[in-house]
C-alpha cells in the first residue's frame, strides 16, 4: 500500500509542477513573445537547438559505455533500441541514456513499459516482457540493469524541462507523448527503488511506471481545465 501511496504524491506533483511552471512561460510569452513574429521564429529555433543539444551532448558527458547484454539480440524492442544507443560507443557497447534520449518515443515507451526488473533470469518471461541483464545468473554473477539510476534521472529531468519549454511554441507539438515518456521514466525508477528498498518481492518496474505516466496525466489534465479559461490555451 505505502507503494501505492508514493506513486500517488509524486505523480501528483509532478503534474502540478508542470502546469504551473507552463502558466508561467506562457504567461511570458503571451506579453512579450508572442506579439512579435520575429521574437516567435526565434524562439522556436532556440527550443530546436536546445533540444537537438540535449538529446546529442548528454549522453556524452553524463553516461558511460557499458556491454550489451548478451541475450539483447533475442529480444526485438532491446536490438531496435541498441542501435540507436551506440552514439559514442564501440560496437560491442551502449549508452542507457542515448537509448533513452536518441531512440524513437515509441521504443523508449515500449522499453519503459515492457521492461522486467528480475535478478533470477536472463530469458524473456512467459508474457513477454524482456530482462536485460549483463551476465547469466546461472554462473552466481551480478547482473545490471539495462537502464541505471543515473541515466533514468538524467532523461527524465531532460523530457520535464524540453517538453515545459516546447509545450506552447507556435508549432504544432503534442504533449501526451512527452508526458508519457516523464510518467514512465518516473515510474520506472521508483520500481527499480521498490526493489531495492524491498527485501522480499520485485516490482514489475513496467507497470509502476505505466501508473505513473496515469496519474501525472490526470493531473496535467485537471490543473489544465482550471487555467483553460484564464489563459485560451
Amino acid at each position: 500500500m505505502w507503494c501505492f501511496i508514493v506513486i500517488a504524491v509524486v505523480g501528483g506533483l509532478l503534474g502540478a509542477l508542470f502546469n504551473y511552471l507552463n502558466v508561467k512561460i506562457t504567461t511570458f510569452r503571451r506579453q512579450y513573445v508572442n506579439p512579435n513574429k520575429f521574437y516567435k521564429i526565434t524562439q522556436i529555433a532556440v527550443v530546436c537547438a536546445i533540444t537537438i543539444t540535449s538529446v546529442t551532448l548528454l549522453p556524452h558527458f553524463f553516461s558511460d559505455c557499458k556491454p550489451i547484454p548478451s541475450n539483447c539480440h533475442n529480444q526485438d524492442v532491446c536490438h531496435q533500441m541498441i542501435h540507436y544507443a551506440k552514439l559514442f560507443c564501440s560496437d560491442d557497447q551502449y549508452s542507457p541514456l542515448a537509448a533513452l534520449l536518441t531512440s524513437p518515443n515509441d521504443l523508449v515507451i515500449k522499453g519503459l513499459f515492457l521492461y522486467q526488473n528480475n535478478t533470477n533470469s536472463t530469458s524473456t518471461t512467459d508474457n513477454g516482457r524482456w530482462n536485460l541483464t549483463a551476465t547469466e545468473t546461472t554462473t552466481n554473477d551480478s547482473t545490471s540493469d539495462y537502464f541505471d539510476y543515473q541515466s533514468l534521472w538524467i532523461a527524465t529531468i531532460t523530457y520535464f524541462a524540453l517538453a515545459v519549454i516546447t509545450y506552447g511554441v507556435n508549432v504544432p507539438s503534442g504533449v501526451f507523448i512527452p508526458l508519457m515518456l516523464i510518467g514512465a521514466n518516473i515510474g520506472h525508477l521508483l520500481g527499480k527503488y521498490f526493489t531495492q528498498i524491498s527485501t522480499t518481492r520485485v516490482f514489475d518496474v513496467g507497470t509502476y511506471a505505466l501508473l505513473v505516466w496515469f496519474i501525472f496525466f490526470f493531473f496535467f489534465l485537471e490543473k489544465r481545465a482550471c487555467h483553460k479559461t484564464k489563459f485560451h490555451l
